[in-house]
């Protein structure tokens, strides 16, 4: 659920970075004063202790927190990283006919940001 919850909001952000609206690290600001922080006095404080029940007080974190990590990782990887990540999962998901799982999430990051590693 934050996979995709978070990611329609992470790719939102990349829309209006690329268009030059605002700036993902200002939306990455916004959301550690306002999302992350929220859901951490509401004692969710990472990605496991996340709700998929939307009728969840805690739902909201799965947007907020799963845009903060997606953001984290863009970051990190950079555009060329997260996308081939992005497109990895996206493809998986197509042939497969079924939502990706946290491990193959994990699996897809891992392996393009280690792919930046060995190039640098």
């Amino acid at each position: 659920v934050w996979l995709r919850e978070g990611g329609a909001d992470f790719l939102a952000s990349y829309a209006l970075d690329w268009s030059q609206w605002k700036s993902l690290a200002d939306r990455r600001h916004d959301l550690d004063i306002g999302g992350t922080r929220t859901c951490a006095t509401r004692g969710v404080q990472s990605i496991q202790q996340l709700s998929g029940d939307s009728d969840s007080p805690n739902f909201y974190c799965n947007y907020a927190l799963g845009e903060f990590l997606l953001l984290d990782l863009y970051q990190i990887m950079g555009p060329q990283g997260s996308t081939c990540a992005w497109k990895q999962l996206y493809l998986l998901a197509e042939s497969e006919g079924r939502p990706v799982t946290e491990i193959e999430i994990h699996q897809a990051f891992l392996q393009h940001t280690l792919q930046l590693i060995h190039l640098l």
